[in-house]
């Protein structure tokens, strides 16, 4: 439902995430068993669920700035699905009744739980205007082990996304977290 994909977002798109896992398993230059996902704001908040159901191709997370669905809804309620089909500049397609219908049943917050024994990484910037950066140590205190929480001072919603020094930091713990060099 981003970008230039078909589709759009709805009550499946968790599935487009193991679907891409799956994927990469296939490929020869992948090592199947060490499949990690990432993503941020709404990507974040897929990570996690997709993170919580799909672990036998998901081995580890990284979900930054993650929005839970509290945070989604009212944005999801304020679009007028007509107005996406035709308003290509917002970036994405939506599914409006399918998509409010994973929003009221799904939980971030119980999905994290379930992504233990393997590993997660939050992160999240202190000034997030958008998402409160206490979603994600109310995600980490929900978390089982192994887990990691790193807040990055100041910052705003989209930047600790683009932060070269996050970008070190995750690949360190990717490495460390998949057993890889």
């Amino acid at each position: 439902g981003h970008g230039e994909s078909d589709g759009a977002l709805d009550a499946e798109t968790v599935n487009d995430v193991r679907a891409a896992a799956a994927y990469f398993r296939t490929r020869p230059e992948v090592d199947g068993d060490r499949i990690a996902v990432r993503g941020s704001s709404l990507g974040g908040h897929f990570a996690i669920h997709a993170g919580a159901r799909f672990p036998d191709v998901i081995k580890a997370v990284v979900a930054v700035c993650p929005a839970p669905e509290d945070v989604i809804l009212p944005y999801v309620l304020d679009v007028d699905p007509e107005e996406i089909a035709s308003a290509p500049e917002l970036g994405y397609r939506l599914n409006k009744p399918d998509f409010l219908r994973y929003l009221r049943e799904a939980s971030i917050f119980e999905a994290v739980a379930r992504i233990s024994p393997r590993p997660i990484l939050l992160i999240h910037a202190r000034g997030d205007e958008d998402i409160p950066y206490r979603h994600t140590e109310r995600l980490y205190a929900e978390a089982g082990e192994p887990k990691t929480l790193l807040l990055v001072d100041d910052g705003h919603h989209s930047s600790a996304q683009h932060d070269l020094d996050v970008h070190r930091v995750t690949c360190d713990w990717l490495r460390k977290a998949l057993g890889g060099r």
